[in-house]
């Protein structure tokens, strides 16, 4: 719901671009819930490297929206590192339909079943490590030092909404995506013997990305009621003073007055 009301914002105002990035990081976690999901109660190594392949395309989505939020509501990014981090993301998902049976895996050999949080669900128990993993790994790394290096930036902006966003948005964001790689890579070692729950993390930071964004329409809105206060003040004192009180809305092209205007302008 919250995906098509951020959607339907943008729609309205295509200037609101961190709220369409806010959605897209919401389609990304759908996604990676649903394929996590499959990827635990099958039974097949062939689905479930096809699961994951396609898992890591939603990453890719989460990931260019997570920078996105990032470089319209701070706008504090460093253009050129955007434009690495984006890239080296891309490169990786390409690597990911192009090798192997996904970006981590070249060959799954056999699954296993281990019981996880009360149920019996299926992780990799043989595999071929995908060596364009790297490319994955290195991405990563730029994402996390783009939202960082924002994050300080803004910080350094050194009004309190700006250190409040600094810290509310950028530390979140750079946490889950730390946690993100961090599981992910311990997984694939084998170090962790647990299902990908990269969809965790990325919840984490869309919970970030909506409180920044609901502050913001809670804002407005307070905003909108001192605004229409004032009219209605000003209204009255106009009426009271007998003043004839116009104005023109350039944009729109529409002009409004009060009830002794157009007494006096018809």
């Amino acid at each position: 719901m919250m995906m098509l009301v951020h959607l339907l914002v943008w729609s309205r105002d295509r200037q609101s671009w961190a709220n369409l990035c806010f959605s897209l990081a919401v389609f990304s976690v759908i996604g990676l819930v649903a394929l996590e999901m499959v990827s635990m109660h099958t039974g097949s190594p062939e689905v479930f490297g096809a699961t994951f392949r396609w898992a890591h395309f939603f990453y890719g989505v989460g990931v260019w929206a997570s920078l996105g939020f990032v470089h319209f509501y701070f706008k504090t990014g460093r253009r050129w590192l955007l434009a690495l981090a984006l890239g080296l993301r891309l490169c990786a998902v390409v690597a990911n339909f192009t090798t192997g049976q996904n970006l981590h895996v070249a060959t799954i050999h056999s699954l296993q079943k281990i019981r996880f949080l009360g149920e019996q669900v299926s992780i990799i128990g043989e595999w071929t490590t995908n060596p364009w993993v790297r490319l994955g790994q290195l991405a990563a790394l730029f994402q996390i030092a783009y939202v960082m290096d924002a994050s300080f930036r803004l910080w350094r902006k050194g009004s309190p909404e700006s250190r409040r966003r600094a810290l509310t948005v950028g530390v979140s964001l750079s946490f889950f995506m730390i946690f993100a790689s961090a599981q992910s890579a311990l997984v694939t070692r084998g170090t962790l013997r647990m299902p990908f729950l990269v969809s965790l993390p990325f919840l984490g930071i869309v919970l970030a990305m909506g409180y920044e964004l609901s502050r913001d329409f809670l804002r407005a809105a307070q905003l909108a009621r001192e605004l229409g206060e004032k009219e209605r003040r000003l209204d009255l004192a106009a009426q009271a003073g007998g003043l004839g009180m116009w104005r023109w809305d350039v944009a729109n092209d529409q002009v409004w007055m009060n009830e002794k205007g157009r007494s006096l302008f018809g």
